[in-house]
């Protein structure tokens, strides 16, 4: 069971398609000296390409061309003695969707892989692109759809097939945001910049009966924290002797003494009273998603 001399080339030949990208067609001749043997016998044989090398072909070559794994492998004469195979290898300057240089059989071997998109939406703007805060030449917080302004996220969606499927995980790492340092595919990310927007999983088969979930991970990131930014404002302001109890808060009224009347839109606070004026707007923060550990979702970095 051997392969007899070295691989012969019968003709090559060009398929250009109407993006323009270039794909080459070579076939390549093997003899096999046993009955037995197989189309994997004859891809052993010597002076095959190899995946990933360009294409060359007598005077001709294109360093753009790369070649695929796995060619086309066909019988074309066979007697007691010997075997005659026809191989034909790709070269071609179309992206490929993974590495070409091993062959892959089994699914869990498949690399991770990577899409990524935005989100679009307007919002109020508090502060400019120096911090500095947007007042109106009275000094007092511009508000309106004049102030409204494009605000942009990213978001990821990275694939994987795993051997198992572990739901308690997943119940708890979906809708949660990162407790640690993440990297995904060269970027870190910090504490609480990402978030787990949902986790999609299937059941698939190879091989008799070996089961295999590909699993989908949509994540949200964020320069940030996904954390609740809130101007604070409001129509009470703290007056009494115990700031925990909401009794303790009376309404706001009009700069017009006591008997003022009670003020109909939301003033600006700082520590639960009226900001005075010419300050900045104090901004509120609450942590409303939990923190969960990521670390074991094997994310590639």
């Amino acid at each position: 069971m051997s392969v007899v001399g070295s691989a012969t080339v019968i003709a090559s030949w060009l398929e250009p398609n109407k993006e323009g990208h270039r794909t080459y067609k070579t076939i390549y001749q093997v003899i096999t000296n046993d009955v037995n043997d197989g189309p994997i016998t004859a891809m052993s044989a010597g002076g095959l390409p190899v995946a990933g090398g360009v294409y060359v072909y007598g005077n001709d070559s294109d360093s753009w061309a790369f070649c695929h794994a796995i060619p086309e492998v066909k019988l074309k004469e066979y007697d007691e003695s010997r075997k005659q195979w026809h191989l034909t290898y790709t070269h071609s300057t179309e992206p490929m969707e993974r590495c070409q240089t091993t062959s892959i059989e089994n699914p869990l071997m498949e690399p991770w892989a990577v899409e990524g998109d935005s989100d679009e939406w307007t919002e109020e703007a508090t502060t400019d692109k120096d911090d500095e805060a947007i007042d109106n030449s009275s000094l007092e917080p511009l508000t309106g759809k004049e102030i409204e302004v494009f605000k942009t996220r990213r978001r990821l969606r990275l694939s994987k097939n795993l051997a198992s499927l572990n739901q308690d995980l997943i119940d708890d790492i979906e809708g949660s945001v990162n407790d640690g340092n993440v990297t995904i595919f060269g970027k870190a990310y910090g504490a609480r910049q990402l978030y787990m927007r949902k986790i999609r999983f299937t059941r698939r088969i190879y091989a008799t009966c070996t089961f295999y979930y590909p699993h989908e991970f949509y994540i949200d990131t964020k320069q940030a924290t996904h954390d609740l930014k809130v101007i604070d404002r409001g129509f009470k302001e703290y007056t009494g002797t115990d700031p925990t109890d909401p009794k303790h808060y009376t309404p706001i009224r009009e700069p017009d003494g006591d008997e003022g009347e009670v003020v109909r839109e939301p003033v600006y606070l700082k520590d639960g009273q009226r900001l005075p004026a010419g300050n900045d707007p104090e901004e509120l923060e609450f942590r409303y998603y939990p923190e969960e550990d990521w670390s074991g979702l094997g994310f590639p970095t």
